[in-house]
């Protein structure tokens, strides 16, 4: 759980550029262009996370955070050979070496620039006694969490509650880090009817929970337990399968032909959970329609929204293709984050 294995020269090879970005980042103190591109990457990372769990890459290098305790898959050359020799249907092949490990790069590079971001605060909090410092210790504290969940997720071998919490830390993170680019905007913040804001941190909660069911969908290889759509061979008795913390894993990245009651009732309540959410979104944009200072959050959430939806039925009628799932989990952090923008421009009403 807790292994470390990487030799030390490749560590400071890792650490070296590493050290070049944050001197940089924190010499020029350009925290809004720093927050943006931060923001950005971090987009992709999660992104690109999603790829790397359907493609079953995740523990194409088993150990952290190098690859066979070397920098890169090209000092491991031999070792991820002979166990792609061992099981061509492994999790261990160059390709998945490759993209955990690039995944693992660019994660590092955010985790660098967040860091930068925390120490111009605290440079700044000792001139002007500036509060952004509590934000970006907060934020920096939340991208340790992720970071040790990252780290679980390889040395606890993709136990589904650790992936998921991974992927549910990813997109706090995110949410959390757009909240303040906007509040550090200063936008004028609109007057609504108490109503508007409460819709829309409902909208908020039930949005996240149907992410962590959509993610509990994919971490346990739960997204072709149902081929057809709307319908499925739905039963009230997988009920009690549902949320099993403890499930194992095949020994090879075809789990997911594996079905099971359990894993049908995972899909079902994801369906049924996505309508209930599609409903109250929809009302929370019927209530902001009226107001025209919100319309841009209208048009962006509405559109994220509809294309999410007809993503997750594609994810279901053409059996998973990879890049419509990637694009699943993008819409869906869109989504959430542009719900996150509208709330704070309405956060200070009487």
């Amino acid at each position: 759980m807790w292994q470390f294995s990487l030799n030390f020269l490749d560590l400071l090879k890792w650490l070296g550029p590493l050290l070049i970005i944050l001197f940089v980042a924190v010499f020029f103190r350009k925290e809004k262009v720093t927050l943006l591109i931060t923001l950005i990457l971090t987009y992709f990372l999660i992104v690109f996370g999603s790829y790397v769990r359907l493609t079953d890459s995740g523990l194409g290098c088993p150990d952290w955070p190098g690859c066979y305790a070397k920098l890169s898959p090209f000092g491991a050359e031999s070792e991820i050979e002979y166990e792609e020799n061992l099981n061509p249907l492994g999790y261990v092949t160059k390709e998945k070496a490759w993209i955990e490990m690039l995944h693992r790069y660019l994660a590092t590079i955010v985790g660098v620039l967040i860091v930068s971001l925390f120490i111009f605060q605290i440079i700044n909090f000792f001139k002007t006694k500036n509060h952004k410092i509590y934000r970006y210790g907060l934020l920096l504290f939340l991208v340790i969490i992720q970071g040790l969940f990252g780290k679980w997720t390889v040395t606890m071998e993709l136990k589904p509650i650790i992936v998921t919490s991974h992927l549910l830390f990813g997109f706090t993170v995110f949410a959390y880090m757009s909240w303040i680019y906007q509040s550090n905007s200063n936008l004028e913040f609109i007057k609504v009817k108490p109503q508007v804001k409460l819709i829309g941190f409902v909208s908020l909660f039930f949005l996240f929970i149907q992410i962590y069911l959509g993610a509990w969908v994919s971490t346990n290889y739960a997204s072709l337990a149902c081929t057809s759509f709307p319908y499925c061979n739905f039963n009230l008795s997988y009920f009690f399968d549902f949320f099993a913390p403890s499930r194992e894993l095949s020994d090879n990245s075809v789990s997911y032909e594996t079905k099971s009651d359990g894993l049908v009732m995972i899909n079902m309540v994801h369906r049924i959970f996505a309508v209930i959410v599609v409903l109250i979104i929809s009302y929370y944009l019927y209530l902001i329609y009226k107001i025209n200072s919100l319309k841009p959050y209208f048009f962006l959430i509405l559109f994220s929204l509809v294309v999410q939806v007809i993503l997750g039925i594609f994810n279901v009628i053409y059996l998973l293709p990879i890049y419509n799932a990637v694009l699943h989990n993008g819409f869906a952090l869109l989504l959430l984050t542009f719900l996150v923008l509208s709330l704070v421009r309405i956060q200070k009403i009487q």
